[in-house]
């Protein structure tokens, strides 16, 4: 992030015409940390970024509805600039003033699309995460997977856009720490069967945590859902869920569940298609052409889109996620449809 670059993110043509000047003085200092907390995170920034968010309750309004805005549109290329030019954080303030004046999904996926062409060196990856999920201590990179060992030797495999906490902490009478780890966006495959009965290890998630016993299980943050939820699917073991800090259920193998703070959904069959993000593929059977995309956008920089036209399209197929250009002209050729990129970093199949 440059100084030079706060002159533009406060002032000048593309400020919205709807927002006061203490609301535009806001959206450029949220989108001035959106840049920063790319640049590293250490104690001090975090701090320093927790102590900005909580000092007005527009500054949290106004993070909020950016965060919505990743989660109403998953995939989302989350623009990139040169930190030298100051783009990066250009594109940010354009993007939140899109969001505070509330204009169209369309006009907000310009604006980012758009500053990740105009850039010229570097880049600043906006990555697909919840609230904290930028301040996370682990996180994967788009088309990333990553395998990490827990001090109990429980084993966490993270999908693409995922971030994670962990932490351990000392319980009264107990003869080890329990490790907590909370998953703030994307998803991972947990195995703690290794010895003992893995009672010492906590999932938590924004909606509740999850408690596995000598279990192999997929945790899962769905943003897509209205409102958003967490799937919890249990392969191996057996797990205890609970929603909101007031209702649980347990899951046994076999068993998948979705749940809020509010509650859970009914217990659903486990799919081992949910799992073959960890074999380099994804699985469509009779999906949707749209919510294919939508996955397969997990994967990439970029956003992906098709005309309304061809959206209820249904497909089957086995898909390689590391190659997802050829993904996309499979699919264009199979569907007789057309590829069309309309930047760099936006591709639409069309009729």
């Amino acid at each position: 992030m440059t100084a030079a670059s706060n002159s533009s993110l406060k002032s000048g043509p593309n400020s919205s015409p709807n927002a006061s000047p203490g609301s535009r003085r806001v959206i450029a200092e949220a989108a001035e940390w959106l840049v920063r907390l790319q640049a590293g995170v250490d104690t001090d920034t975090r701090a320093a970024w927790q102590r900005w968010h909580d000092a007005a309750p527009e500054h949290a309004a106004v993070w909020q509805r950016y965060t919505e805005l990743q989660q109403r549109v998953p995939g989302l290329m989350h623009g990139a600039g040169s930190r030298e030019s100051g783009n990066g954080d250009i594109v940010a303030a354009q993007a939140l003033k899109a969001v505070a004046s509330r204009r169209g999904r369309r006009q907000a996926l310009k604006l980012l699309c758009g500053g990740a062409v105009a850039a010229t060196t570097g880049s600043v990856a906006w990555r697909y995460a919840g609230d904290q999920g930028w301040l996370a201590q682990t996180r994967t990179a788009v088309g990333e997977q990553r395998t990490l060992t827990l001090a109990d030797g429980t084993r966490l495999m993270l999908n693409t856009r995922s971030a994670i906490d962990i932490q351990e902490n000392r319980r009264p009478g107990a003869d080890a720490a329990r490790i907590e780890v909370m998953l703030h966006a994307g998803e991972m495959l947990v195995d703690n069967r290794q010895g003992g009965d893995g009672a010492g290890l906590r999932l938590r998630t924004r909606h509740g945590y999850v408690d596995p016993y000598s279990a192999r299980l997929l945790l899962r943050q769905l943003p897509e859902c209205s409102p958003p939820e967490t799937l919890a699917a249990v392969q191996e073991g057996s797990a205890l869920l609970v929603a909101g800090g007031h209702t649980d259920a347990t899951l046994q193998a076999g068993e998948a569940r979705r749940f809020d703070t509010g509650g859970f959904q009914p217990v659903q069959a486990w799919r081992e298609r949910d799992l073959a993000w960890t074999q380099g593929v994804l699985i469509a059977d009779d999906m949707r052409l749209d919510d294919l995309l939508r996955h397969l956008a997990r994967y990439r920089h970029g956003f992906l889109d098709c005309d309304d036209a061809v959206a209820a399209r249904r497909v089957t197929g086995t898909f390689r996620i590391h190659d997802t250009d050829r993904v996309l002209e499979a699919l264009a050729h199979h569907l007789g449809l057309r590829l069309r990129y309309r930047t760099r970093y936006w591709a639409m199949l069309e009729a």
